[in-house]
């Protein structure tokens, strides 16, 4: 009993104690750790009745349920998305309004996400702690690691509704439809360029830097003064 009582203590304090060997999670609560756990390990014991999904949380299966029922609750007012949970609306708005909360104390990176920031950081620490139980790739995201998986399998889940093009990640699906939509999001601030993705953007950019950095050959430079030598 009074075990429990300490455990609600910290818990209540927001101190995290438990901390994963694996990566740098830390939990409140020893059966938060134990669910973390099993993204490493691979262990999904939640399996859907209605298809192939399963998930490490009953929490995640009982919200992947929605999606069979037909519940969807809340919309986005700028595009055609929905989800069942007020919080991802929430999150989801933050990619139209540009906000990112989240910021890199190494770099000017920030993210949207708290989790796309603690990826991020791993970059910098070079941890991979979710390897790949088929070759010996490593990833420093479970997102990575599920995508790098899709290889393997060959699986392209996201599809163009435009035409036959279909990609395993959902980001370069997105990047393939601005092609159809001729969306060019990324302008350059000193001439009219602009790009589908920010990679080109940035490397346009190097041009400007190189020509800026370039001496102005057809500028008249003073001569110096000739010495003339005594007799």
């Amino acid at each position: 009993m009074m075990s429990d009582v300490k455990q609600h203590t910290r818990t209540d304090s927001g101190e995290k104690r438990f901390g994963c060997e694996h990566c740098e999670y830390k939990a409140r609560r020893l059966a938060n750790l134990k669910e973390h756990v099993k993204i490493h390990s691979g262990e999904k014991p939640y399996v859907c009745d209605e298809c192939d999904y399963r998930t490490v949380r009953l929490y995640n299966l009982k919200m992947h349920k929605r999606k069979h029922a037909g519940e969807r609750y809340y919309s986005c007012d700028h595009c055609e998305y929905t989800t069942g949970q007020l919080r991802n609306l929430k999150v989801h708005r933050r990619r139209h309004t540009g906000e990112r909360l989240y910021a890199c104390a190494r770099c000017d990176y920030a993210a949207v996400r708290l989790c796309d920031l603690r990826g991020h950081e791993r970059t910098h620490s070079g941890a991979r702690p979710y390897a790949c139980d088929l070759c010996d790739y490593r990833a420093s995201t479970g997102g990575h690691l599920r995508e790098h998986r899709m290889a393997h399998s060959g699986e392209r889940p996201h599809a163009c509704d435009q035409c036959h093009y279909a990609a395993a990640r959902l980001r370069d699906l997105r990047l393939h439809v601005r092609r159809h939509s001729g969306e060019r999001p990324y302008a350059c601030d000193q001439c009219d360029y602009t790009a589908v993705r920010l990679y080109n953007l940035k490397v346009h950019k190097r041009k400007h830097q190189a020509t800026n950095a370039k001496p102005d050959c057809g500028a008249v430079l003073p001569c110096a003064p000739v010495a003339r030598s005594k007799r």
